[in-house]
Formats: structure tokens, C-alpha cells, sequence
């Protein structure tokens, strides 16, 4: 019996140092915890593994814990632990703010590594190490709430898909997200989800493409409420470009544009004289009268709207596309008059010459074919022959 215990004690003793080995060899891990009445969600939990396994939690207050398992990137992880670092991983540090604050939800920072255990609580912060790693905190829980959020609708809510898409598009326009790469697989079920609105998926199509680094586009807006009229065009950096004009009652119909490549670089030159609208966000779905100008460029989204430009870079930006528009306005008039509406060619002709006089035109030298072929043919009266050469004379690129 003697024999048997003073085994047993020896097993026991040689495990000890195996089980301390294992427990100072085992990753430090840092854990958030937001706990917050009447927002969404009510308890956010964030553990991250120095090694990048995490798990994360958002749940209302009632509900029970249901952690899911992700992995973060490692320059996330080392910087999340830099600012723990930044704050002796808790040890000793006071972080809440001796002024009168609302509530503004529970935080807890913890770190733990082997047997040692620090953790600080505070509503408000002024520390800047410390609201560093709380925004980072902040980014990376809402970016799994809205991964659960959408994998959610598509399961078992579909007809809602549209409009969590829109809240996660406006976080993901503001900068609020992080990681974007984590989203890739649920928006390209979406995208693929043939049971869903087409809108949705189109939206889900347009942001997989900005995340997989699309090329850089910039969309122009101009609305008139009193006349009832839309005008846009969306310009990518590539070449591709899509045009609207329409009564604000009717649904978008975007068409294709033809856009020269020397317009296309004055265009992006003064886009980024006007620093590529940076510091102007205001994303939102309703464009009020006036004009509104869009950039996106992988994840950046700048957005500004105005009814005067406010800058001399954006006035140029605006005057360049209400050339475009100016110029597509024409183009179509006088194919019309060409083909189909011959008593109309006077009128359009002496339109394109006020147009030309006013500087309203993005390259007037795209109609000399069109007006050569006004002047050299029979058909055409002497007066709207007469038109057409004084307005050639002007635009015809000189030898």
C-alpha cells in the first residue's frame, strides 16, 4: 500500500512541472468585453490568441453564450497587442475618467498569459493607448456582428437581405469595419443566391468587387426637384463609364458611354486635385437637389454633395462632367436629326454653336465627321449647310 501511494506521489510530482510547462507555453490571450443595455448588440465578447485564433460573442443580455471560432490576421493581432502592451497588459492602470460621463456601455480589458491574470474596467476613456485599442476592438467585433448578421438573413430571412446590406455598407463606406477580406465568402453567397431580390446581389456583386481591389471609379450626381430631372455618370479609371438621364420618378438605366482617354485623365486629375473627395464622407442612399460626387477606390468611399461647389478642385470636377453631359446631350440630338428628324438639324445646329460659344462642351471635335457629312452632301439645305461650316471652322483640329 506504502508502495503503491509513494508511486502515485511520484507521478504527481513529475506532472506538476509538465503541467506548469504546458500552461507558460500556451499563447497570452487578450479578451474584450463591452456590455451595454439596449444597444446591438447587448454583450459583445472579443478573445484573441497571441498566435490569431479568436472567438467573438454578440448577443442580447437574455440570450445564452454562443461563441463562433475565426482566425485573425497577424498584423491585426500583433497590434492589438502592442496597445496592450502600451498599457503594461493591464497591470496597475487606471483608465476611467474622473468626469461626469453618460453611460456609454461596461468595457473590460483583460490579458492573460499562464498563471497571470490583469484586467481594467472603465465607461469612458481618455487614455489615448487605450481608445487606440478600443476603436481596433470596436472595428473587428461589429465587423463578425455584421458577418452573423447577413449569414443570418440569407438562412432565414431573405426578403430583409436588402436592407442589412445597406446598414452594412454604410459602416463599411465610413471606415467603421476591418479586415475586409473576412467578408468575401458571405457576400459571394449572397451574390450567387439567385433566391434573392437582384438588388441584393447586384449590391453584394459591387462590394465583393471593391474588397478584391476593383479599379478606382468616380460617379457624378445632379438632381433637379423642380424640373424632375436625374443625371449621372459613373466613370472608372479603366475606361468603362455608364450615363443616365431621366425624370426622378423613373427607375435607374444606366447606359454605356464612351469616354475618350485624354477627358478620362483630366477628369481623375482634377479628382485628385480635389483629393479624391477625402474628408467630405456623408454616404447615404437620398441625393438631395444639387449635385453629389462619389469615389470608391477598393475601401475607400468619399462622398460629397453641394449646390455650389464649395473648392476650386471641385468646380473644376463639376465643370468637366456637365461638359460630358453637355456633350452626350448632343451627341444623341444630332444623330436623331441625322437619322430620323431631319426638320430638327437647324435647331440642334444652332444649339451645338450657343453650346460651343458658351465652352459647354467636353471635345466639340467629336462632331466634325457628323458635320462634314452635313456639308458635303446634297441633302442638306444651304442654311443648315452654312451652320454646320461656321461651327467647323471653329472645332476642326487645325493642321
Amino acid at each position: 500500500m506504502r508502495t503503491r501511494i509513494f508511486c502515485l506521489a511520484l507521478l504527481v510530482a513529475a506532472a506538476l512541472p509538465l503541467a506548469a510547462a504546458d500552461q507558460a507555453a500556451a499563447p497570452a490571450r487578450f479578451t474584450f468585453i463591452k456590455i451595454f443595455p439596449g444597444s446591438l448588440p447587448e454583450y459583445t465578447g472579443l478573445t484573441v490568441a497571441e498566435d490569431g485564433a479568436a472567438t467573438y460573442d454578440g448577443r442580447s443580455l437574455q440570450e445564452l453564450p454562443h461563441p463562433e471560432n475565426f482566425r485573425l490576421p497577424a498584423d491585426l493581432t500583433a497590434q492589438l497587442f502592442t496597445y496592450a502592451a502600451a498599457l503594461n497588459f493591464f497591470q496597475g492602470v487606471q483608465l476611467d475618467s474622473s468626469r461626469r460621463i453618460a453611460n456609454l456601455g461596461r468595457k473590460t480589458f483583460r490579458f492573460e498569459k499562464g498563471a497571470e491574470r490583469n484586467e481594467v474596467e472603465f465607461n469612458y476613456t481618455e487614455n489615448a493607448a487605450a481608445n487606440a485599442l478600443l476603436d481596433l476592438c470596436e472595428k473587428i467585433a461589429r465587423s463578425r456582428f455584421h458577418i452573423a448578421r447577413l449569414e443570418f438573413k440569407l438562412r432565414f430571412d431573405r426578403l430583409g437581405m436588402l436592407e442589412t446590406l445597406r446598414e452594412f455598407e454604410y459602416q463599411f463606406n465610413n471606415k467603421a469595419l476591418i479586415y475586409y477580406e473576412q467578408f468575401i465568402p458571405v457576400l459571394t453567397q449572397i451574390a450567387q443566391d439567385s433566391r434573392l431580390v437582384r438588388l441584393a446581389q447586384t449590391r453584394a456583386q459591387r462590394l465583393l468587387e471593391r474588397i478584391r481591389g476593383a479599379p478606382a471609379q468616380v460617379r457624378y450626381e445632379q438632381a433637379n426637384e423642380q424640373t424632375g430631372w436625374y443625371l449621372a455618370v459613373n466613370l472608372s479609371q479603366d475606361g468603362s463609364a455608364t450615363y443616365e438621364i431621366r425624370r426622378l420618378d423613373q427607375p435607374p438605366d444606366p447606359q454605356p458611354l464612351q469616354v475618350s482617354e485624354r477627358l478620362r485623365e483630366r477628369i481623375f486629375a482634377a479628382l485628385a486635385q480635389a483629393d479624391f473627395l477625402r474628408g467630405s464622407s456623408s454616404a447615404s442612399d437620398k441625393l438631395p437637389g444639387g449635385v453629389r460626387l462619389t469615389y470608391e477606390a477598393g475601401h475607400e468611399y468619399n462622398q460629397v454633395g453641394f449646390s455650389t461647389p464649395p473648392t476650386a478642385a471641385l468646380s473644376e470636377l463639376t465643370r468637366l462632367f456637365r461638359q460630358l453631359l453637355t456633350q452626350i446631350e448632343f451627341r444623341t440630338r444630332l444623330a436623331r436629326a441625322l437619322e430620323q428628324d431631319v426638320y430638327e438639324l437647324p435647331l440642334v445646329l444652332r444649339d451645338l454653336e450657343q453650346a460651343l460659344s458658351q465652352g459647354a462642351l467636353a471635345e466639340p471635335a467629336e462632331f466634325v465627321p457628323a458635320l462634314e457629312r452635313v456639308l458635303g452632301s446634297q441633302s442638306y439645305y444651304e442654311e443648315e449647310q452654312a451652320l454646320a461650316r461656321k461651327i467647323l471652322e471653329r472645332i476642326r483640329p487645325k493642321p
